[in-house]
């Protein structure tokens, strides 16, 4: 969130649900174990807003035309974003009916921004708008 706005409704986005859980002192779910994946949690293509933003620019400033995937194109488990968040308390619940093992918007046609915030920068950037919405 920006300086001053609030969300409202439920946050659903792994990343910043661990923010918030860190920031709070709760403990965030994770929906499965049992995944086929190294880790068993499922695996996400996350991507930072201002990286998608980048892409978007750019794709202005190009003659690109038709429909684009905008990607980080570096994968992360559910585990992986738990342990870059740091001290974060979480239990591990069901898998959810119908919850894919991976997401990816990795096509032919995919925009990966130039500068790509690295997984640690997503995290210490979803904590730090926590600290202050």
């Amino acid at each position: 969130a920006l300086p001053g706005l609030k969300q409202t409704g439920p946050v659903t986005h792994l990343i910043r649900s661990a923010a918030r859980a860190v920031i709070d002192g709760t403990t965030l779910k994770i929906y499965g174990n049992d995944y086929p994946t190294p880790d068993g949690t499922s695996i996400r293509d996350y991507i930072h807003v201002a990286d998608v933003a980048d892409a978007i620019a750019n794709m202005c400033d190009s003659v690109s035309t038709g429909y684009h995937n905008v990607c980080q194109g570096e994968m992360y488990s559910c585990l992986d974003v738990l342990k870059t968040m740091g001290s974060l308390k979480y239990e591990v619940n069901q898998r959810r009916p119908g919850d894919p093992d991976y997401v990816s918007s990795i096509t032919p046609s995919s925009v990966c921004p130039l500068k790509k915030r690295s997984l640690i920068e997503m995290c210490e950037s979803a904590l730090e708008s926590e600290r202050i919405s």
